[in-house]
């Protein structure tokens, strides 16, 4: 399993037949690539940490993120940036094939099905979790040569796995001043020892295994590791690896969006946006009740003295509302305690923000700066005084960085243990599902 945007899981159906002949057809390339002599010699326009491995050690982590990404027996491992790195490689070889096979539609007379299987395989896998049934959706044409439009789906299906774009970072963050690097990693919410994965050694040898144990996994069948070539010795008459025909992977539970919906008593028409849900616990306080309707995905805030007149109207102790709330808050709140959509946001409690202003100090790398802010949190007025400190600092940019990086963990986890869909943005009508 693999710790993906939406959860631990591994890869069914389309989306595991579309990784697994990238991941088929780039060990096979890198065979023609060996022995090496431990040279990264190969640039197909991967990130900084994939190009700089040896085809032996990119075989061997190929088998490995493979392993993962397919196999819902092995647990999901730390995410490392070397791991999303040869994930992000495996998505970008499928991107080169669609390119190859537009390349040929300008030269060749082939047409239909036998001239478009790549992108075939592409949007069957798109297709796996697209709202078909919305009547702007439409799906994209097998026979379209806009490489824009095809790498912005094979964007979004890399994205379902990969939860963010980190793995780029490595090479930057090498290039500023260290003390910068780890504020830089703070803010942005990267793990500690999410750079510090290191590629294997591998000569031949321990690549032909990977490569064995990867077509294993593949297609039910181990490949003889001297088929892999690179000068391991064979019978005289060898014949070439046996060709890609029948995958494991059936359409059985191909939608991960269907598995987590189906563990609720309830349908959710529209996935809230994760912007909604972190503003308005960012404006939170305890005069202000806020909460998210499950089905439709509206983050709807109220007084929190109209839920008090309405317990006391229940209680036939009211004498009327006389707070800022309207009328159409009053209807809005009779349909809170009376429906089991809504679910309450975190409360200002819940979030404890001083603990944010604790954890920001102790991320910081001055010594001087973190005591100056370590002092200022303790004591009365401790609000006031670590913003009067932060402005002193001209730390404003970072600590609102940082503050926001905790309200969006804060309200992912929130809507993951609520099994509430969500997404960071919502495309307008108008624009491509893609």
């Amino acid at each position: 399993m693999y710790e993906t945007t939406y959860g631990d899981r591994v890869l069914r159906g389309a989306e595991a037949r579309l990784i697994a002949h990238a991941a088929w057809r780039f060990t096979d390339d890198l065979r023609n690539h060996v022995p090496s002599d431990g040279r990264a010699d190969m640039n197909r326009g991967d990130s900084v940490i994939f190009e700089a491995l040896s085809p032996e050690q990119k075989i061997v982590m190929i088998d490995r993120v493979t392993l993962y990404l397919l196999d819902e027996t092995v647990d999901a491992p730390p995410c490392t940036a070397l791991l999303d790195a040869t994930i992000a490689a495996l998505y970008r070889q499928v991107y080169d094939s669609v390119n190859i096979e537009i390349d040929l539609d300008h030269t060749s007379s082939t047409s239909g099905p036998e001239g478009t299987l790549e992108r075939e395989q592409v949007i069957e896998a798109y297709l796996v979790n697209a709202d078909v049934e919305d009547p702007d959706f439409e799906a994209p044409d097998p026979e379209c040569q806009d490489l824009s439009i095809w790498q912005g789906i094979i964007d979004s299906l890399r994205d379902r796995v990969l939860q963010d774009e980190d793995w780029l970072l490595e090479s930057p963050l090498m290039d500023i001043d260290p003390d910068e690097s780890h504020a830089v990693r703070q803010i942005a919410g990267i793990d500690r020892d999410y750079f510090t994965d290191i590629a294997p050694d591998a000569d031949v040898e321990q690549a032909a295994l990977a490569w064995s144990n990867m077509l294993k996994r593949l297609t039910g069948e181990r490949v003889e590791t001297w088929r892999f070539g690179g000068h391991i010795p064979g019978p005289l008459e060898q014949d070439l690896p046996p060709p890609l025909d029948v995958l494991r992977f059936d359409d059985e539970n191909e939608s991960f969006h269907e598995e987590q919906v189906s563990t609720a008593d309830w349908e959710q028409l529209e996935p809230v946006l994760l912007s909604d849900v972190i503003e308005e616990m960012q404006c939170g306080n305890s005069e202000w009740s806020s909460f998210v309707n499950k089905r439709t995905g509206k983050v709807i805030g109220l007084p929190a003295d109209i839920f008090s007149y309405l317990e006391d109207e229940a209680a036939g102790d009211s004498t009327g509302y006389f707070g800022n709330g309207t009328d159409e808050m009053l209807q809005e709140a009779r349909e809170i305690e009376e429906s089991n959509d809504y679910e309450p946001l975190p409360s200002s409690y819940d979030i404890h923000e001083w603990e944010i202003m604790r954890e920001f100090c102790e991320s910081l790398p001055n010594e001087e700066d973190r005591e100056q802010l370590e002092n200022a949190i303790h004591g009365k007025g401790a609000f006031r005084k670590f913003k009067e400190a932060v402005r002193e600092l001209s730390m404003e940019f970072e600590w609102f960085q940082f503050r926001d990086w905790k309200f969006e963990l804060i309200a992912i986890r929130w809507l993951e243990e609520n099994s509430i869909q969500w997404v960071r943005e919502r495309v307008a009508p108008d624009e491509p599902p893609f």
